[in-house]
């Protein structure tokens, strides 16, 4: 009993470990899994073994977050549409990601380091100011939005999202 519920945490550390990687669990060459000393309890020995991964990896989305810059943002609106311009020098298309959930906008990506003509790996940094890496901007909006009405572009470094306002409920009707 004690062994099918070690190997059910297993699975499911594999599959968190592949939610948050987007990568399948490296595979075990000699043991499937560590020894568990003989004087503990395994499931005990499993929990306190769990509970250091996790750690671990919410320090690793920390840092992660951590290293993440903002880009520089403006919104912009009138009375039918609403625009949010994202200053995004050096990002190509295929590195941003736009997303809208309830009334938050979500603007994600990376920003790499331009590759050298001669080979494939990155130019040495001699000075940089341009943050390099990923990016991350939340943006609250003024009225819930339906992800349809969203039109993103990206030109010229500027990711620019518009949307029209959505008509006013309740509008009133003056009788002549």
């Amino acid at each position: 009993m004690q062994q099918q519920q070690i190997d059910n945490t297993i699975k499911q550390i594999e599959h968190l470990y592949q939610s948050i990687t987007g990568k399948p669990a490296p595979e075990h060459t000699d043991k499937p899994y560590a020894v568990i000393p003989p004087e503990r309890d395994p499931a005990e020995h499993v929990n306190e073994q769990l509970d250091r991964l996790l750690q671990t990896m919410q320090s690793a989305i920390e840092q992660q977050h951590a290293g993440a810059w903002n880009p520089p943002m403006s919104l912009w609106e009138t009375q039918e549409e609403i625009c949010v311009a994202v200053d995004l020098p050096g990002v190509s298309q295929d590195n941003v990601n736009v997303s809208l959930e309830q009334n938050m906008l979500n603007i994600s990506g990376k920003r790499m380091p331009p590759k050298s003509n001669s080979n494939a790996r990155g130019l040495a940094a001699r000075h940089q100011e341009a943050p390099l890496g990923m990016f991350h901007r939340q943006i609250p909006l003024p009225m819930a939005m339906e992800p349809d009405a969203l039109h993103a572009q990206l030109k010229n470094g500027v990711l620019e999202i518009r949307f029209k306002r959505p008509a006013p409920e309740g509008k009133k009707i003056q009788v002549r």
